[in-house]
C-alpha cells in the first residue's frame, strides 16, 4: 500500500501538480481512486483515453456537472481531441438524452425495442461489412 506522499508524488509526476480535490480524498479510497484513474482515464486500453474523456464531456454535460465536464474537456484536447469533436460528444448526449426521456416516457415495450435494435443493429453491421469489402 503506498502512501499519501507516493501518491501525490505520482500525481505530480502524472498531471504536474496534485489536484486539490484529490487532496481531499479520505486515505482509504485515495489510492484505489488513483490507480482507476491512472489505469482508466490515463491510458489508452481498449477505448482510446480521447474517446473515454469525449465520452466523460457527454456524461458530465447530462448530469449537469461543470467541474467533470471540465475536467474531460480539457483530458480530451490534452489528448487531442478538436472544439469540434468535443462539440460533437455534446451533441450525442443531448440527442441520448432526448430519446431516453422520449422512450422511456411513451412506454416503449422493452422486449419489441430489443428485438428491432439488434435487428438494426445486425443489419448496419452488415452493411458496414460488405463496404469495407
Amino acid at each position: 500500500m503506498a502512501t499519501r506522499k507516493e501518491i501525490f508524488d505520482e500525481m505530480e509526476r502524472m498531471l504536474g501538480r496534485v489536484p486539490s480535490w484529490m487532496m481531499t480524498m479520505p486515505d482509504p479510497v485515495l489510492e484505489s481512486d488513483w490507480n482507476t484513474m491512472k489505469a482508466i482515464e490515463l491510458r489508452d486500453t481498449n477505448i482510446p483515453k480521447m474517446h473515454k474523456h469525449l465520452i466523460g464531456v457527454g456524461v458530465a454535460a447530462a448530469n449537469s456537472c461543470m467541474h467533470t465536464s471540465l475536467w474531460h474537456g480539457m483530458m480530451a484536447m490534452a489528448f487531442g481531441a478538436t472544439d469540434t469533436q468535443i462539440d460533437e460528444a455534446l451533441l450525442m448526449a443531448r440527442i441520448t438524452s432526448g430519446w431516453s426521456a422520449y422512450l422511456e416516457g411513451s412506454m416503449v415495450n422493452m422486449e419489441d425495442f430489443t428485438r428491432e435494435a439488434t435487428e438494426i443493429g445486425q443489419y448496419v453491421r452488415d452493411q458496414q461489412a460488405k463496404k469495407a469489402a
